[in-house]
């Protein structure tokens, strides 16, 4: 075989097809193929001869293609054996004519050891194959279905999220995707609906515009859309307005379809808004403008130039701004409220005036709110009259306030016409009164600012002219703006009156009362003036005001001095009736101490008369019973006067009241002809037995003496509660006596009154008893009554508590008064009643000691060695002593608890409470024996009992 020539292997190598590099075991280039040179982008004299390492240096951190290709021919040479290595990242510089930096590129490379004659390695072949296009390939197709995957989950969560609903239809209608909002407005879940045709799921839709219009959409390809349509309620979900777009896609069509029922209905309340908007700006009631940020009015309604006066050609030339229409006064308020537009958009509604055209005044509540557009629109209600009630108001307040406490009538006059004339602001007030034909006047006050002479004094009224005085007259409030131009007082003379006075206009208001002019309240001012109704009114007003002012304190002045009068007379007659009550108190002791000696020595007298005295004993006996009763109602006067009497109240059986009348008056009764019927009272009552013991027997005693023929009854009635009269028993006596006159029904009670006894018959009595009943009723307060017909009797009645309780025994008194030896003790300075007394108690038994002192008693009791079982002492005794005292004074020396009887003619309260705190027995003058019998009788029976006494009789 004939071998050619040795080809160039070098030559061979660069030619190679594959990019690859020859390496020495050092790893230097030792030859590479073009192939290699153009992916590398890079010469063969750069590389032959240097390192691998320094030729291709990592350029890029993320690329490690040269550190993992040195780690893999370390493995050749240290193995022997090829090295695959996976796909590496490399980054190749790229030429500065390409640009420079690097470019990432992706080779998969082997190494493949070359051994020498000795078995090691000699040489490596390095070929790559450069996979960038591969490898970016299949990232694009990873992320190309990543994109996918993310897409169709964004494509659901982008529809789920849609505030429309969306259906996709097959073209067959039948539904293939539905989002979220599309369930919630169908109301039906995903699986309910999906895979179902549309007419299948929505049959209320067939042969309606929608079903026509989605039908079109399908065939003809062309979007289609419905507005506001209605759709009837379904399932669970409410009806609703919704709006559909219809749009072709390649699988079918799309439904978008959205709720707009809150839509239209804000819609609907904004175009009734805008409504009521307009039609608020034509209201006349409302005033409504706008103006831009420099103040300038653009637009006003109606209502605002009504009240301002200003037209719609003042408003569209521009020259209204709302800081010339507001007065100076006034602007602080309105920049505050500017501020707080400018600052938050609105302003709190606040109230000021306007100049209107003419250059008067008007009150206005403005509420500004700022606009979008930077312009302001203001809406104000117009409250003129309003603020002129509230200022009327304020003014009548304050004329009560200042008047209220004034008594003074030239007080009031002054307070209210300098408060009229501050607040008309007005140059003078007057006020003047009438004389009876109302021909003069005179000023009697006046407030006036000094631009207006004086005029007070007497004007004849027929100075101001016979108009101006007719109307006056007449009660007409005559308003007069200028007097130089009204009728009225043009007359020459009227007209220079008003000039001498500086006076150019005037309102005068009469008050005329019973057809007469009686006063004129007047108000003057120097230059002309209108008097406006709502100002008129006030000023008549106020004269009414005043003059009821006037007359009341007027009148009140002359009350104070009638009621001084009256208060001088109660003093004078409350001292005499005191003087009175003084005189009887006083005389009550000194008539009743020779009553009481006259009392018990007559009865000390009657063992020793014999059969020819009796009758005249007898008739002393009722002489001095008369007088007796007359000093006992007039003490029981003067004690139920001075309130000294006070009632023991307790609950007790009425019968044993009635049986005690029964026992003592029907004797009474049977020796004058009369039947007495006492008829049986089982009821329990409430009261002083012994106050309305007296009552009843006054009644019975006061039918007596009124009754020649017939009868008297004593009877009990309960009666219930009703009306507001409380119930209670009510206790009867009936007569069938002479009968009251009805003209004496009210005097009955009077003292000393008696009907039928003009020559004042002692037999008759003595004209107290009813005026002590009265009393008492007061006292108990238990309501008398009288009932009477003349010639047929009368029926008076005690109106009773009923009572509760179970009412306590009462001891049967003892049979007989017999002293039986007991020592009695008796102090008296006046020696003819001291021995009435002893020879009384001495008739009964008793051993006396009678002395005229305390002192004397106990040297007697010490002589005598005995201890007396009671004590009597007269109250008053010589050197401002009392029997109180001396008793006391006895009880000290002896060391006993001695009972005592004191014995008084005084009525006085202190008396009865200081011996009642010392346990003793009051007895009033005249003391009858039988009365001291009682308490001497009692004081025995305590002592057999055990107890003690100590009473008021």
């Amino acid at each position: 075989m004939v071998i050619g020539p040795v080809p160039d292997f070098q030559a061979v190598f660069a030619a190679s097809p594959a990019p690859c590099l020859l390496l020495a075991p050092d790893l230097t280039i030792v030859a590479a193929s073009d192939a290699f040179l153009r992916i590398a982008m890079v010469k063969r004299e750069e590389i032959i001869g240097r390192p691998m390492i320094e030729v291709f240096p990592d350029g890029d951190v993320q690329a490690t293609g040269v550190r993992n290709l040195e780690a893999s021919l370390r493995r050749v040479l240290t193995t022997g054996r090829p090295d695959v290595m996976p796909e590496q990242k490399y980054a190749i510089r790229r030429p500065q004519q390409e640009g420079g930096g690097f470019e990432e590129r992706y080779w998969s490379p082997v190494n493949t050891p070359v051994p020498g004659s000795d078995g090691s390695v000699a040489w490596i072949i390095h070929q790559v194959e450069d996979v960038t296009d591969h490898i970016r390939a299949v990232r694009a197709r990873g992320r190309a279905e990543e994109a996918l995957v993310s897409a169709t989950f964004e494509r659901k969560v982008i529809l789920d999220r849609l505030c429309e609903g969306f259906i996709l239809m097959d073209r067959g209608f039948r539904v293939v995707e539905i989002n979220r909002e599309g369930l919630r407005l169908d109301g039906r879940g995903e699986a309910e609906i999906v895979g179902r045709t549309a007419w299948d799921l929505w049959p209320h839709v067939l042969g309606t515009g929608l079903e026509a219009t989605v039908r079109r959409a399908m065939v003809e390809r062309d979007p289609a859309m419905l507005d506001d349509l209605h759709v009837p309620p379904l399932g669970g979900r409410q009806a609703a307005r919704i709006d559909i777009r219809v749009y072709p896609v390649d699988q079918g069509i799309v439904i978008l379809f959205r709720d707009v029922t809150a839509r239209k209905r804000i819609e609907d309340a904004i175009r009734k808004s805008e409504e009521r908007l307009r039609r608020a700006l034509e209201t006349e009631t409302v005033g409504v403008l706008f103006f831009d940020p420099a103040g300038t009015i653009k637009e006003a309604n109606d209502a605002f130039l009504g009240f301002s006066g200003f037209t719609h050609e003042d408003v569209a030339a521009g020259r209204l701004r709302w800081q010339e229409l507001t007065p100076p006064d006034h602007m602080e308020a309105s920049w505050r409220a500017y501020t707080e537009l400018t600052t938050s958009g609105r302003a709190t509604p606040y109230e000021k005036e306007y100049y209107r055209k003419d250059g008067s005044r008007w009150w206005g509540l403005f509420a500004p709110r700022l606009l979008s557009s930077g312009e302001a629109v203001e809406f104000i209600i117009e409250i003129s009259e309003r603020k002129r009630t509230e200022r009327q108001q304020a003014y009548r307040f304050m004329l009560n306030e200042r008047l209220r406490d004034l008594s003074d009538p030239q007080e009031m006059i002054d307070t209210a016409i300098a408060a009229l004339g501050g607040f008309l602001n007005v140059a003078q007030v007057g006020y003047s009164e009438a004389d009876a034909p109302a021909r003069h006047v005179r000023v009697l006050r006046e407030w006036s600012d000094g631009r207006i002479p004086s005029v007070r004094g007497v004007w004849r009224m027929d100075n101001f002219g016979p108009a101006f005085i007719a109307e006056i007259k007449r009660g007409k409030t005559v308003a007069i703006a200028d007097v130089r131009q009204d009728p009225r007082t043009r007359a020459p003379d009227v007209e220079a009156l008003y000039r001498q006075v500086a006076i150019r206009s005037l309102l005068d208001v009469p008050l005329v009362k019973g057809g007469n002019l009686v006063a004129l309240l007047f108000i003057h001012h120097p230059e002309p003036r209108s008097w406006p109704a709502d100002e008129v009114a006030l000023v008549e007003e106020t004269c009414e005001r005043l003059w009821a002012a006037v007359v009341r304190a007027r009148a009140e002045a002359e009350l104070r001095v009638a009621h001084e009068r009256a208060e001088q007379a109660r003093r004078v007659a409350e001292a005499a009736d005191l003087s009175k009550s003084k005189f009887l108190a006083a005389a009550s002791h000194d008539l009743r101490q020779p009553m009481q000696s006259l009392l018990l020595f007559l009865e000390v007298l009657r063992p020793h008369v014999g059969a020819g005295g009796n009758e005249a004993l007898k008739h002393l006996g009722r002489g001095l019973d008369v007088l007796r009763q007359l000093l006992d109602s007039l003490l029981d006067m003067s004690r139920l006067d001075a309130g000294i009497v006070q009632p023991t109240i307790e609950d007790f059986p009425a019968r044993d009241l009635f049986e005690q009348i029964g026992a003592a008056y029907v004797p009474i009764a049977q020796a004058k002809g009369l039947a007495l019927e006492v008829a049986p009272c089982p009821a329990v009552i409430r009261s002083d037995r012994t106050l309305l013991g007296r009552m009843l027997r006054n009644l019975v005693e006061n039918a007596l003496r009124y009754t020649e023929t017939g009868s008297i009854t004593v009877e009990c009635h309960e009666v219930e509660a009703h009306d507001g009269a409380g119930g209670g028993l009510r206790i009867d006596v009936r007569d069938t006596g002479i009968g009251i006159p009805a003209d004496h029904l009210d005097r009955i009670w009077e003292e000393f009154h008696q009907v039928g006894n003009p020559e004042r018959d002692r037999n008759r009595g003595l004209g107290l008893g009813l005026a002590i009943v009265q009393r008492l009723s007061r006292l108990l307060n238990h309501p008398v009554e009288v009932l009477s017909s003349t010639g047929r009797g009368s029926v008076f009645s005690i109106l009773v508590p009923l009572g509760r309780l179970a009412p306590r025994p009462r001891v049967a008194p003892m049979p007989g008064m017999t002293g039986n030896g007991r020592f009695a003790v008796l102090i008296d300075d006046d020696a003819i009643v001291l021995l009435g007394l002893k020879a009384a108690l001495e008739s009964w038994g008793y051993d006396v000691l009678a002395t005229g002192s305390a002192e004397h008693a106990v040297s007697g009791l010490r002589s005598s060695g005995r201890e007396p079982v009671v004590v009597v002492a007269d109250y008053r005794l010589r050197e401002g002593r009392s029997g109180i005292d001396a008793i006391l004074q006895l009880r000290a020396a002896l060391g006993l608890d001695l009972p005592g009887v004191i014995l008084t003619g005084e009525t006085g309260p202190d008396i009865q409470a200081e011996a009642a705190g010392h346990g003793l027995h009051l007895i009033h003058k005249p003391v009858t024996a039988s009365q001291l019998a009682e308490a001497l009788e009692r004081f025995q029976r305590d002592e057999e009992g055990g107890g003690a006494a100590g009473a008021t009789a």
